[in-house]
């Protein structure tokens, strides 16, 4: 029944009661954190558009081996939000 998806949510309430930034870009993945899908040029990326004035925000959903070490690397770029 497709009724229940309209009409669609506000996006900037959405955003607020899933506790996500309510401006800017938001990027979302759901992927296995694993190094095939290179999450860390994502991360690397994001650093750098924020560094241009970007106000740009990811959301990465999985799990995987490279988990702690993109935490890490997020946290060391600055954008570990």
């Amino acid at each position: 029944d497709r009724a229940q998806f309209f009409p669609a949510p506000d996006p900037a309430v959405l955003r607020s009661e899933l506790g996500l930034p309510v401006n800017g870009v938001l990027l979302g993945t759901a992927a296995r954190l694993h190094q095939d899908k290179n999450h860390a040029a994502v991360i690397r990326a994001l650093a750098a558009l924020r560094a241009d004035g970007a106000d740009v925000h990811a959301l990465f959903l999985g799990e995987g081996p490279l988990r702690d070490e993109l935490e890490q690397l997020a946290a060391s770029e600055g954008v570990r939000d």
